[in-house]
């Protein structure tokens, strides 16, 4: 992906309940968040997949209504004023709380939401750092290559930017600094000249070792709320440490990434991924981490659905694959307005995706001649079913659980990108 993962805090999410269904719809415009998106129509499936019902989210994003009896999925889509197509299925979904569903806006004169955050760029200047210090790397969340480079920061919910926070990391290993650049009162496009007196953290360098070995990996300190602090990139094949900083921020987190290509005869070219999470308690040790190595069974389900799923029930059996929840199909292309449109399923891991019927207005913004399509599987290590995932996630998303609960800390997540017909 460059390898983009979504963790599961991210929208699919049902809650426990028996005779009502409540979801709430926000429009995200960049990298912020608006208030609330009303006019989300919320499709209620009978087991076949035809459509029992249809409502709409109100002005504040939500809907609360009854679940019936014969209802056993329930899809949100949105259609925007350009023809994008966006939805969101769960399948056998036994009703109660549907989580919180983002829907990507393009934002003004598209839409006349307000978002909660502003954004602003800054510009670095590290030419200083890159000539004297060769062998390091500046690190904004990503690699910052080029002497003069533009990072973007945003207003948090309470309206204040947070602090910019850098590593200046060896290109292999040794010890590397932080610095928390102070953004609140730079404006827009303000020019900041780095100095190596301004980096006056000390990280606590990290290796890994893996089986197989990874393309990269990421280290970061999590706070109570979930977002991630001092975020470094580092470079797999280099043995390239990570650099931690505990006394920041406790809780680290680190989230390996594997990636290769799958070529079978007769079939596409296939895109296996992989992530698995660790908590890191220690410096002291070098943690030894055995990565499970899954990519043909998964394939061979991949090859299963990739021409079926839009037109007859398929069933699929992936408990055996271990560690994992949930099962998540996500398709995307262009529909024939030249707009994308992106479907995304979660199923329990044993279940059978059914022919999901969509309105005549969705029906055809959905319909693509080609797309892409990835199979996954996702879940954490403490033996979570998917309901009970669905139930620890809603509590998540409302903040009655602290990001940083050790049962969150164990991420494992596999996939299979291919193309459609």
């Amino acid at each position: 992906m460059k390898m983009h993962f979504v963790p599961l805090t991210a929208l699919m999410l049902a809650g426990c309940g028996e005779q009502q269904l409540q979801v709430q719809t926000n429009g995200v415009v960049g990298s912020c968040k608006a208030d609330a998106l009303p006019g989300v129509t919320v499709i209620l499936h009978k087991p076949d997949g035809s459509v029992l019902q249809q409502h709409q989210t109100g002005p504040d994003g939500k809907l609360d209504v009854q679940w019936p009896d014969e209802a056993r999925h329930v899809t949100l889509a949105y259609l925007d004023g350009k023809q994008s197509a966006q939805l969101h299925s769960i399948i056998d979904f036994p009703g109660g709380q549907a989580g919180i569903f983002d829907f990507t806006l393009s934002g003004p004169p598209e839409t006349t939401l307000q978002t909660t955050c502003g954004c602003k760029s800054i510009q670095l200047n590290s030419a200083d750092l890159q000539q004297t210090m060769p062998e390091y790397q500046l690190f904004a969340g990503k690699s910052l290559s080029q002497p003069l480079a533009s990072v973007q920061v945003c207003q948090d919910t309470s309206g204040q930017y947070p602090a910019l926070e850098l590593i200046l990391a060896p290109r292999t290993t040794g010890q590397g600094l932080g610095y928390a650049l102070n953004t609140q009162s730079l404006t827009d496009n303000s020019l900041v000249e780095l100095k190596l007196s301004d980096f006056r953290l000390r990280a606590d360098p990290l290796s890994i070792q893996s089986n197989p070995a990874v393309g990269y990996l990421q280290s970061f300190g999590l706070s109570d709320s979930g977002r991630q602090h001092f975020v470094m990139q580092a470079n797999g094949s280099t043995a390239q440490q990570v650099q931690l900083f505990p006394t920041q921020y406790p809780a680290q987190r680190i989230s390996l990434y594997r990636q290769k290509m799958l070529l079978n005869t007769g079939q596409p070219a296939m895109t296996y991924q992989q992530r698995y999470d660790i908590a890191i308690t220690t410096t002291s040790a070098t943690p030894a981490i055995n990565l499970p190595q899954q990519e043909s069974a998964l394939a061979a389900y991949a090859s299963k659905i990739a021409d079926g799923w839009q037109l007859i029930p398929v069933p699929v059996e992936l408990a055996a694959l271990g560690h994992y929840s949930r099962l998540q199909l996500t398709a995307t292309g262009q529909n024939a307005n030249g707009r994308s449109a992106q479907w995304r399923l979660t199923a329990p891991l044993n279940s059978t995706l059914p022919r999901l019927q969509l309105p005549s207005a969705f029906s055809s913004a959905w319909t693509v001649s080609k797309h892409s399509v990835t199979l996954s599987v996702q879940g954490y290590a403490n033996n979570w079913d998917e309901k009970q995932l669905r139930v620890e996630l809603i509590a998540l998303q409302n903040g009655k659980t602290k990001a940083t609960d050790s049962r969150f800390a164990s991420y494992r997540e596999e996939s299979i990108t291919f193309k459609g017909n």
